[in-house]
């Protein structure tokens, strides 16, 4: 009995972890559309080209319905990532007036999501034939993750913008921050090195769990930082769909250490 009920826990977990990476492309195009709305009603520049703005929302359309569909999901699942690395770029090239240290939230964030499509492209936690998988990007995909939270502890370390919003928010931040940057750069190291990754990507998903509710969804505090709300809404988007690359890949790596 309480397998059968573990299995449909397993069960229920990649069902979210599928659902959070397939549906971001519909988030994403939401909110692009929005925050360069907010800008022009600002009378400020919205920072990318209408014609990019429209291509943008429509290939993001294209690429969730697919994945969720399941129809040749790897292949989309592969052109999302070379989507998010477009934006990544235009994002940091556009003359938007943006704080360095959110650019560089923006951009572990739109490198992390290369991770998760990387991950959703693989088809490991699927009940496929090996024929229709692409195992190799796995491991892949769980490097760039693990990446993603080394990023992060890193701007826990060099930006105060960062440093403060952990405090600020964590009860007994200061006792709790070196700790969580060690367990964080720890997690990370042994994920990349295939190490206990199944021990590792939950202790990753507990941290990022952290930094999505404690941290990121407090709009009041992000908007009196001079972030746009709709800028902050996609990060919030961003960080559930890299929980759901997180869930996949303790998913996975439960099943292959199953079997």
């Amino acid at each position: 009995m309480s397998s059968e009920r573990e299995t449909d826990i397993r069960r229920f977990q990649r069902h979210v972890g599928e659902f959070l990476v397939t549906r971001y492309p519909f988030f994403s195009a939401l909110c692009l559309a929005l925050v360069c709305s907010e800008r022009a009603s600002k009378e400020t520049y919205e920072g990318f080209p209408r014609e990019y703005i429209f291509i943008y929302c429509l290939s993001s359309l294209i690429v969730g319905s697919m994945m969720g569909s399941k129809t040749q999901r790897s292949l989309f699942a592969l052109i999302g990532s070379a989507i998010y690395m477009v934006h990544c770029i235009l994002t940091q090239t556009a003359h938007i007036d943006m704080n360095e240290w959110l650019r560089a939230r923006l951009i572990s964030r739109d490198t992390a999501l290369i991770g998760c499509n990387f991950v959703l492209a693989s088809r490991a936690h699927e009940n496929l034939i090996r024929k229709y998988r692409l195992r190799n990007l796995f491991p892949t995909g769980c490097q760039i993750l693990a990446l993603h939270i080394m990023f992060y502890i890193a701007l826990l370390f060099y930006s105060p913008e960062d440093k403060k919003a952990f405090l600020s928010h964590i009860l007994l931040g200061n006792i709790l921050l070196p700790l969580y940057m060690c367990i964080g750069v720890t997690s990370a190291i042994l994920q990349m090195s295939n190490i206990k990754v199944s021990t590792t990507s939950m202790i990753i998903i507990v941290l990022h769990i952290i930094l999505l509710f404690c941290i990121d969804c407090d709009f009041k505090y992000w908007t009196s930082r001079k972030v746009e709300y709709w800028t902050q809404v996609e990060i919030v988007a961003k960080d559930c769909a890299i929980l759901g690359g997180l869930l996949l890949i303790n998913y996975t790596s439960i099943l292959k250490k199953r079997s």
